[in-house]
Formats: structure tokens, C-alpha cells, sequence
């Protein structure tokens, strides 16, 4: 998929110095995102793409998060699964390429995502300077902070129906905060992100694919 959207875009980027035609993408569509039902923290999200100049246009994203709205199972992951809710928010600004010869439209984007959440996850403790090992369930507090750069492409299956599909790379802080864990209790891994108010940078990806109809 990566080497699709590489080799389109530089196809189109190539066409763009020659073409005059103007690109086709959406003046304003309504989208959702069928994948994040199949998350870890799985959601159901819709989104609105509106122009705002020839080739550039806003995408404002909102989600609700729910266990009871995903796919599987999610106490493989340690969840338990009534305890998960919150709310993911994304603001994502795209360049659209002119377009040349191609049926795809291919976009350049940087997008901000925010991500609030609750849960309760089960965790092994060290307990009474490490004496022993008790699992214990903890409330969690969970804030994620992302931007991401990606490459996409809008791909219309009728006059007014539409994929949308892109990947991307970026960096993404965590903070969580826990509550019900005993003073005494130390992590059993020597992992940072295992402690109390516990906040640190990862590097992130992101990827998916939007159903979305053109309204204007």
C-alpha cells in the first residue's frame, strides 16, 4: 500500500508542473472510519472534509470510544471490557495534487490527534519490597497526544462515493494516571511506562481507510 500511494503521488506530483486541470476532491463530504471498531480502543467515528482554498481542505474527525462497540474480545489485552470509554479528536489539514490521468486523487497531510479515555487494567505488582507478586486492577487515566505527517488518496467506486485511504509516520506522549494502586506496589518490569503518572514519547503510524460520500 505504501509503495501504491509513493508511486501515485509521484506520478501526480510530476503531472502537476504541466497540468492545468483542477483537482476533483471533495468541497465537502461526510465520512466514517469502519477500522476503528477493530482497535485495541476500539470507536465509532465520523468526519467532516470541507475546501478551504483550490487544493487544500480541513478534515475535522470525532470519535466515541466504547469496549462494547469493538470486534473482539478485549480482555486479550488486558482490558476489562466494560470499563473503556472516552473520546478521540483529530484535526488533519491536506494538499490535494492537481489531477492528471489518474481515476486517484493523492493528497499530502499533517494531522494533531487527541485521545482521552478511561479503562481498568489488570497488572502484576511487586508487593512489601518485592516479598511477592499480586495482580492487581487498577483505574486508568489515559491522554495521548499525536502528529502525524501522511500521504493518501481519495478513490471514488460512484459518482459520488469514495475511499479514502492513507498511512503515515509521527511521534505520539502518553500520559497516564492510575488510581486503586497500593503505595507499597512497584512495577515487575523495569518498564517507565508501568509507573503511577507515568508520561512518555513513542514513535507512532498510522493507517486506515474512510468510506465517504462528496455532498458538494
Amino acid at each position: 500500500m505504501v509503495f501504491f500511494l509513493l508511486t501515485r503521488i509521484y506520478a501526480f506530483s510530476q503531472n502537476d508542473t504541466i497540468s492545468k486541470n483542477q483537482t476533483k476532491h471533495p468541497l465537502f463530504a461526510l465520512k466514517i472510519a469502519p477500522l476503528c471498531l477493530i482497535e485495541p480502543t476500539p470507536s465509532f467515528e465520523i468526519a467532516v472534509e470541507y475546501a478551504i482554498k483550490q487544493q487544500w481542505s480541513l478534515q475535522q474527525q470525532i470519535g466515541y470510544m466504547n469496549a462494547r462497540l469493538g470486534v473482539f474480545d478485549l480482555h486479550v489485552f488486558g482490558y476489562e471490557y466494560n470499563e473503556l470509554k472516552g473520546i478521540r479528536l483529530r484535526t488533519e489539514a491536506k494538499y490535494y495534487f492537481r489531477k492528471a490521468k489518474f481515476d486517484e486523487h493523492p493528497y499530502l497531510a499533517a494531522d494533531v490527534l487527541y485521545k482521552c479515555f478511561s479503562d481498568s487494567k489488570e497488572e502484576y505488582y511487586f508487593r512489601y519490597n518485592a516479598s511477592y507478586t499480586e495482580k492487581i486492577a487498577t483505574k486508568r487515566k489515559n491522554q495521548v497526544f499525536a502528529l502525524h505527517l501522511k500521504i493518501g488518496a481519495i478513490k471514488y467506486f460512484y459518482s459520488k462515493f469514495f475511499f479514502d485511504i492513507y498511512v503515515g509516520i509521527g511521534i505520539r506522549r502518553k500520559d497516564i494516571t492510575k488510581q486503586g494502586l497500593p503505595k507499597d506496589a512497584e512495577p515487575t518490569v523495569s518498564d517507565f511506562r508501568f509507573y503511577d503518572d507515568a508520561g512518555y514519547w513513542l514513535g507512532s503510524m498510522t493507517g486506515g481507510v474512510k468510506l465517504g460520500v462528496k455532498i458538494k
